[in-house]
């Protein structure tokens, strides 16, 4: 992966971000997995949905799916699917140099227990108090999406914590193009049913949604 690396950054002087062909990029992927999971292979279940991230993590314009939104990846425990965005998020860091934050559901409602609404800034908006000056968000991968939603309770005050934050994701996305992305083992009808109409709206316009099939990969 060392090797691949520097091969790419010597290819092109660095300035936003590196250009890179398809190929060169699949074989950082695959070098990527292979060091980072075990057990690591593209086979049928996954190969169109490698396909697919290379390309949007390229920025290359594709009909199956919208640069201007995050990704959803839905499937079965086991699955790959937490795997596959910690390999993209390598990926992204080594040809950008910036790459996207990362968070479980759990993690994100425990911070709201302990600290309100400051706990949901560092997802958010990424900034201290309500300056805009200092509003600093990134790109964010939420894991688990789903795991734990139902209201949870600071001081007695009870909120939708992940409604909330798809509101600020949401706000984010259009005014800071800064997108987000999830893993889920709900399907696409499950989680509309989660939301009320309102944010079920929202969803699938911050969203492109992808399914993965196949067996546990982990046993």
């Amino acid at each position: 992966m060392e090797y691949i690396e520097k091969t790419v950054k010597n290819r092109v002087s660095f300035h936003e971000e590196i250009k890179i062909d398809f190929d060169v990029a699949t074989e950082m992927v695959k070098a990527i997995g292979k060091k980072t999971v075990r057990n690591f292979i593209i086979d049928e279940h996954n190969v169109a949905l490698y396909r697919d991230l290379i390309g949007y993590f390229l920025n290359k314009e594709s009909k199956r799916y919208n640069l201007n939104k995050g990704i959803v990846i839905s499937g079965s425990v086991g699955t790959g699917k937490t795997a596959i965005f910690n390999i993209f998020k390598i990926f992204t860091n080594v040809i950008k140099e910036n790459t996207f934050k990362k968070a479980t559901t759990k993690e994100i409602i425990s911070n709201y227990v302990k600290n309100g609404f400051e706990g949901i800034e560092p997802y958010g908006y990424n900034c201290v108090g309500t300056d805009n000056i200092n509003r600093n968000p990134m790109e964010l991968l939420i894991d688990d999406f789903g795991y734990d939603i139902m209201n949870a309770k600071h001081f007695g005050n009870e909120v939708d914590v992940m409604g909330v934050l798809l509101e600020y994701r949401y706000d984010i996305l259009i005014n800071y193009n800064k997108r987000i992305h999830a893993t889920t083992n709900f399907t696409k009808k499950e989680l509309s049913n989660m939301f009320g109409e309102r944010l079920e709206s929202r969803f699938k316009e911050m969203f492109n949604y992808f399914e993965l099939r196949g067996k546990d990969r982990r046993k």
